[in-house]
């Protein structure tokens, strides 16, 4: 958290540069809002997913039903926010309600948008399942058969595939990497499609992946009233078929790739989220700075109605699993798995709630009102400040609001929190919640794009305070999943046996090839999923069973 001085210097920078008077505007399209949709529905899960930057909401009917075939949905509407400085001008992008400033498919070498961009409006649903049923078969469904390599879309290459991934002279001769083609011109790659006859396989994600591509230049930015920035987003949904909180939870990457001359700096990536937990009226929000999450819940027991989830009521939390990456001598950051060296991932820098309507706490205006949330301020730039509802009731200046831990009752709620508003226990009356959680500053450059992994967790405890512990017991395991690449630690390797028949008897002889990961019963792995010290699996010894036949 920034310290006062520093929080009120940056608000003056941030006014003087929304007042600028913009740059000459860049070159857009002519493009129509994309219609492609599609439903994330493995797991515990099932969420409308769309290429215009939202999540859930297009209009009738939300989707983002927890537990499936429940009949509830526990949210309404999210929306991607993108903003920063592009050669000191403010950009920014924002999907919103019915006001989307992104289009479907890629940006050309020079940043320009597709002449049509209806030719890309699709997004592309494979899961472990489709493959397994094509190695099986050898019969693909539409969107495994038709997977967009060229794109973008990630994908395994075949062994010695000939390919020169990334325009550098240098062939691939391994497998099981993955296929970047996105140094080659647009017009040479953009018709390439999955080669599953030779080997290539989709690299989704999880159990059940949705890809898309999508950009910001593909016509006017009516909502912001901001110029392009000019960026293309390699997007992916995917979730878990399991059971627990990772089948409860849905995750998001998005590949930002910056097509400018510029860099884009002191950028921010923020989530305008409209939760609507079940039954809307009663809801409260918080944050959790340790963490890195928003999150909403109810303000009591009972979610009532026909929209609601009952008794008890649950959580949702949000987080910013893996943030953007910026500078930081001798820390290491993770970007798909692979370690960074000197740089560090962010987290959640701000978590701004708001009312809707159209007050300086309230819905986003412009550009410079977006950015505002983005950095943790108001509409009209003032900075939130501690307590009540986050204006004007002290002069502490704030970078989150609600961060105070609600406890497991009402007499355990801490300020500053939505149960203890005042330092003395007053509630704030429970309604419609709205927030804009971000991560940042970063910088986008060129040749250095920003990969970034958000997650939505999801948990019902024994009471509507007892759900905020389980979310975030939740969110703590999905960390967990994310920091290990989504990735369980392998069982120790079955060893080499020989069997030699013997009078009444047989003698079992086995070891562990050096190539194994138990070669001298020296297995070890780390758990993961057991969010304490004692997480490591040593290898203890084999079973021999015998029995009749």
């Amino acid at each position: 958290m920034r310290n006062s001085q520093t929080a009120f210097a940056l608000t003056t920078v941030l006014l003087l540069l929304v007042g600028a008077e913009p740059a000459e505007a860049q070159r857009v399209g002519t493009c129509t809002s994309p219609l492609g949709e599609a439903y994330l529905d493995i797991g515990n899960v099932r969420a409308r997913i769309f290429n215009n930057g939202n999540l859930f909401w297009r209009g009738f009917p939300n989707v983002y039903e927890v537990p499936k075939g429940g009949g509830v949905s526990a949210m309404l509407n999210a929306g991607v926010f993108v903003g920063g400085l592009v050669g000191g001008e403010l950009r920014v992008a924002a999907a919103r309600y019915s006001g989307y400033e992104f289009w479907s498919g890629p940006l050309d070498g020079d940043g320009n948008p597709p002449d049509d961009c209806s030719v890309y409006d699709r997004l592309y649903k494979v899961s472990r399942s489709d493959i397994d049923d094509y190695e099986a078969t050898g019969t693909a469904a539409s969107d495994l058969r038709e997977w967009p390599t060229g794109l973008g879309a990630p994908t395994y290459a075949a062994p010695g595939n000939g390919l020169d991934d990334d325009g550098d002279g240098e062939v691939d001769e391994e497998g099981g990497e993955v296929i970047a083609l996105l140094g080659q011109p647009l017009a040479e790659r953009k018709d390439r499609v999955i080669d599953l006859a030779a080997g290539e396989r989709p690299a989704i994600l999880g159990d059940q992946s949705i890809w898309w591509v999508m950009n910001d230049r593909g016509n006017e930015h009516r909502v912001t009233r901001s110029p392009p920035i000019g960026i293309e987003v390699h997007a992916m949904a995917f979730a878990f078929e399991v059971p627990g909180p990772i089948g409860d939870a849905t995750f998001y990457k998005y590949d930002f790739h910056f097509r400018g001359e510029d860099k884009l700096t002191e950028a921010y990536l923020g989530l305008g989220v409209d939760p609507d937990l079940g039954h809307f009226q009663d809801d409260w929000v918080g944050s959790d700075t340790a963490r890195g999450i928003g999150f909403v819940w109810n303000s009591d027991n009972d979610d009532e109605g026909g929209s609601g989830y009952g008794t008890p009521s649950p959580a949702l939390g949000f987080d910013f699993f893996q943030g953007p990456i910026v500078p930081s001598m001798g820390d290491t950051a993770h970007v798909s798995g692979a370690p960074v060296p000197d740089f560090r991932n962010l987290k959640m820098a701000h978590f701004v709630f708001y009312p809707n309507g159209g007050c300086v706490i309230c819905d986003p205006r412009y550009a410079s009102g977006f950015y505002n949330y983005m950095r943790g301020r108001w509409n009209d730039g003032k900075t939130i400040t501690e307590g009540g509802n986050g204006r004007d009731f002290s002069d502490i200046p704030v970078a989150y609001m609600f961060p105070g831990d609600v406890g497991e009752s009402d007499e355990e709620c801490q300020y500053w929190s939505e149960c203890n508003a005042d330092d003395k226990g007053t509630d704030i009356i429970s309604a419609n919640r709205r927030f804009v959680m971000s991560t940042g500053p970063f910088t986008i450059s060129p040749e250095d794009p920003q990969q970034i992994i958000l997650g939505i967790v999801f948990a019902r405890g024994a009471n509507n305070f007892n759900s905020v512990t389980k979310m975030k017991q939740a969110d703590d395991l999905a960390q967990a999943f994310v920091d290990a690449n989504f990735m369980a630690p392998a069982p120790p390797a079955a060893p080499d046996l020989a069997a030699t028949p013997a009078d009444q008897s047989v003698i079992l002889e086995w070891k562990n090839a050096t190539r194994s990961n138990n070669y001298l019963e020296s297995y070890s792995a780390e758990d993961p999923f057991i969010l304490d010290d004692d997480n490591d699996y040593l290898f203890e010894g084999y079973d021999v069973i015998q029995y009749d036949h």
